[in-house]
């Protein structure tokens, strides 16, 4: 027995009209809002996108867009549509619902939609603004990871129909991708913000740590020049006793003369030329000395290394010739200059020739120092050679080191090599050590200057 049709021709038509009107009406909705996320990048764009354009386009009163937090327990509080945003993309008084909190943290914790016809009967509702009797939530899932709720309340209860939560679910499910790949943005972001205050702060501390080495440098520096000063006491000794002799025998003989009535004006300018030439000389060697123990301050400049040889040799050339050391001197005449401090270099070789005196002094041997200057296309090179015998294969690979020496308790502090290697290095140079012959090679090797 066929069944009765409730429904007469008109009515079916008008029933299929509607449901087609109302199909349309929805997929008129997506369309637009799927056309108008195509442009957006920013995960503020897009959240405010979903509560203008999709959300006004339903008629909803009200709608807020959630998303899950940093700490994945909390959902945040981040477009509205309604009473929720009074102006702008500004939220009134937003909220942060706790993860299965609520309708909102209901449908987080489940994945699943939460519809409710009366929020008086459901003990789960909570108060935002103001208090409304229908409400209806639906997660936003990417891959299966819930990343956020979209949430609408009415004032009328019973408001949302099933044609409301399809919709819904629609513009959550085609927001979802979008959501998920700002969120990302924004992580990535905030990593590369975390890199680059960690870059900053390590520049910083590494900063730090190299005005810290450069402080110590320069205090190893002082104490080196000091020592050296210290175990130069008896060469600069001898060095201002001989213009001293001169000023002595000079003033005696004029003395002399003058008592003798025998002194004629000639004389006695000759013998005063000579004590301004000893007291210049004398000067000279005082000047030189306090310069050679003060801290280096000024910034580096070209220096002549053919100068700072003949200094360091001014110093000490009469200890060592005393000491019974020949000094052969070869100074390249077309030498190029360097970029440095002269005392620091200066200093380098004064505890080059220190160092290859005392070698020499335990030997009965001949006592000879070989310097050398001269330039290829490799840079300036400041050779220094002894007859010392030469160093030990087993301390060889630890002169540079700092506090190493093989000297006797009280006869070195084990600064000289590894001051040098440092002054030398911040030169941009090397200095390296071999065992030649009879003796020791050092040789400083600095960068021409472009």
């Amino acid at each position: 027995m066929k069944q009765k049709n409730p429904f007469t021709s008109s009515e079916l038509a008008e029933k299929v009209d509607s449901g087609l009107a109302s199909r349309n009406r929805r997929l008129e909705i997506l369309h637009k809002f799927a056309l108008s996320q195509a442009g957006l990048n920013t995960l503020d764009e897009i959240v405010w996108n979903i509560a203008k354009t999709a959300i006004a386009e339903l008629d909803f009163e009200d709608c807020v867009v959630y998303l899950l937090g940093e700490d994945g327990k909390t959902l945040v509080q981040v477009a509205a549509h309604g009473k929720k945003n009074p102006v702008a993309t500004e939220i009134l008084n937003p909220i942060t619902i706790e993860l299965g909190s609520g309708v909102v943290g209901a449908t987080a914790a489940t994945g699943t939609f939460q519809l409710v016809s009366d929020t008086r009967k459901n003990t789960q509702y909570i108060v935002d603004d103001e208090i409304r009797l229908s409400e209806l939530a639906v997660p936003i899932k990417y891959e299966g990871r819930v990343i956020g709720v979209l949430d609408s309340e009415h004032r009328e209860e019973n408001f949302y129909t099933d044609e409301h939560v399809q919709l819904f679910t629609a513009i959550a499910s085609l927001a979802s991708i979008r959501i998920d790949t700002a969120m990302a943005v924004v992580r990535l972001q905030a990593t590369v913000e975390r890199l680059q205050a960690a870059e900053t702060q390590m520049n910083e501390i590494r900063k730090e740590q190299d005005r810290e080495r450069k402080e110590a440098t320069a205090q190893m520096i002082q104490a080196s020049k000091l020592a050296t000063l210290g175990e130069m006491a008896t060469a600069v000794a001898h060095e201002l006793n001989q213009p001293l002799n001169i000023i002595r025998l000079a003033a005696g003989s004029s003395r002399r003369k003058v008592s003798r009535g025998t002194a004629d004006p000639q004389y006695l300018t000759d013998k005063l030329n000579r004590i301004e030439d000893a007291t210049t000389r004398a000067a000279a060697i005082i000047d030189h000395m306090r310069m050679f123990g003060r801290k280096a301050k000024e910034a580096p400049k070209l220096i002549d290394p053919r100068e700072v040889m003949t200094n360091a040799l001014d110093l000490m050339g009469e200890q060592l010739r005393l000491d019974g050391v020949e000094i052969v001197s070869e100074l390249a005449e077309d030498c190029p200059p360097v970029m440095g401090h002269a005392i620091q270099m200066e200093q380098v070789v004064l505890n080059l020739l220190t160092n290859a005196r005392d070698a020499m002094a335990e030997r009965d041997e001949e006592s000879k120092i070989t310097l050398r200057i001269f330039a290829d296309d490799q840079g300036v090179h400041i050779t220094s050679e002894d007859t010392g015998g030469g160093i030990r294969e087993d301390v060889l690979p630890r002169i540079f080191e700092p506090f190493y020496t093989t000297k006797e308790m009280g006869k070195g502090t084990g600064l000289g090599l590894s001051v040098g290697y440092g002054i030398v290095r911040d030169m941009d140079g090397t200095i390296t050590a071999e065992n030649i012959g009879d003796g020791a090679r050092f040789t400083i090797t600095l960068p021409l200057v472009s």
